[in-house]
């Protein structure tokens, strides 16, 4: 029990997990008001809807190639940073843009608005998924640090540690949709040609800054993590030492006595 607080109490583990419940708390508060975003505020159709999904798993699939190279240039925590603002800059991009009245409402239901929207949720998927990938790699990199604190490797905790954090956060931000919908007064069973335009506007107008005020949150809290790039292989460094004089110390009770240890050449004493 006391290795496991240990482990779950490193500086590192616990900025990294806080970051990722943010997160999960702005993208369930984002997947609760999607379907009314897309149906009532952009009047997307159903066969629109399908290309938009396909941006989001397009760019999932651009993320395998931008975590890495993202990385490899401004470091684990920076990059996981800055992916972090590029998707919520992304994110409230195309709704910001409607209320200052630069995409139109007459634009509803054209390609050019879906366009738009493709765009949107592929850069969104790439920017977002590339900084969850950092964000485990973060994670897998504590394992380390913990071992040298504990003796043991304790991967499986920490992961599952993580997860179970962002199921929390993701069951909590289910929650506020529906505050917010209520809040802003959506009708039941409401129709996108009947619905006063004023409740999706209001509706926006909170989604806008609480989906800004997780996000900034998570990035904040990503800034506090410590170990770089130096710090890790200073840390694989120290656990090859160990290992190799634990290999030192296994043989030399298995009977090797000092002779055997003698440099080749030197005259016995």
């Amino acid at each position: 029990v006391k290795e496991m607080l240990v482990t779950m109490s490193n500086r590192n583990f616990l900025v990294v997990s806080l970051s990722a419940l943010f997160v999960g708390v702005g993208a369930g508060l984002s997947n609760g008001l999607n379907i009314y975003f897309q149906t009532y505020f952009w009047g997307m159709g159903s066969a629109n809807l399908a290309f938009i999904v396909a941006g989001t798993m397009l760019g999932s699939l651009l993320a395998l190639i931008l975590a890495p190279l993202v990385s490899r240039i401004y470091g684990k925590k920076r990059a996981c940073a800055i992916l972090m603002g590029l998707a919520l800059a992304t994110a409230l991009t195309p709704i910001s843009l409607r209320l200052l009245g630069i995409i139109p409402q007459g634009l509803n239901g054209t390609s050019g608005l879906t366009a738009i929207l493709l765009l949107d949720r592929t850069l969104y998927g790439a920017f977002a998924t590339a900084a969850a990938i950092l964000t485990a790699s973060m994670i897998a990199d504590v394992v380390e640090e913990s071992q040298l604190a504990t003796g043991r490797r304790s991967e499986g905790l920490l992961l599952s540690a993580d997860n179970v954090l962002q199921k929390i956060a993701g069951s909590v931000a289910s929650i506020i949709p529906g505050f917010l919908l209520l809040w802003v007064g959506m009708p039941d069973k409401a129709k996108p040609e009947t619905l006063d335009p004023a409740v999706m506007t209001n509706l926006a107008l909170l989604y806008l800054p609480a989906t800004a005020l997780f996000a900034l949150m998570a990035i904040s809290a990503i800034m506090f993590y410590r170990l770089d790039r130096a710090g890790l292989e200073a840390n694989l460094a120290k656990l090859a030492d160990a290992a190799a004089l634990g290999a030192v110390v296994v043989e030399t009770e298995g009977g090797i006595d000092g002779s055997d240890l003698a440099v080749p050449g030197a005259k016995p004493i």
